[in-house]
């Protein structure tokens, strides 16, 4: 029998899992002109399911896996999903691409 390949799911996440995003988010973050990416990074390494797996386990692993623009993607179809709200889909022109690619590294 084949088995299907089980595609990506975004998962509703607690109010508690949100407040240890945010909290890894500020340890990767030591500056704050990275932080609403790496705040993402972490809500989607919590948020981003393959079956009933997480497919990150860290914001790390998703700031090293995906671009930004995937970053930004993903989070803003997870607040379109589960908030209700539109979502604006407009560049920050504060993003540091030299910082982002240093914290990559990292």
């Amino acid at each position: 029998m084949l088995r299907r390949p089980t595609r990506l799911r975004l998962t509703r996440l607690s109010a508690w899992e949100l407040c240890q995003a945010r909290q890894e988010a500020s340890l990767l973050a030591p500056s704050g002109d990275v932080f609403g990416l790496c705040l993402n990074a972490c809500v989607l390494a919590r948020a981003l399911r393959r079956g009933r797996r997480p497919v990150y386990e860290n914001g790390t692993q998703v700031l090293q896996a995906l671009s930004p623009e995937a970053v930004g993607a993903y989070a803003g179809e997870y607040v379109r999903r589960f908030s209700g709200r539109r979502v604006s889909t407009a560049v920050n022109p504060n993003f540091d691409e030299k910082r982002f690619e240093e914290l990559k590294q990292a």
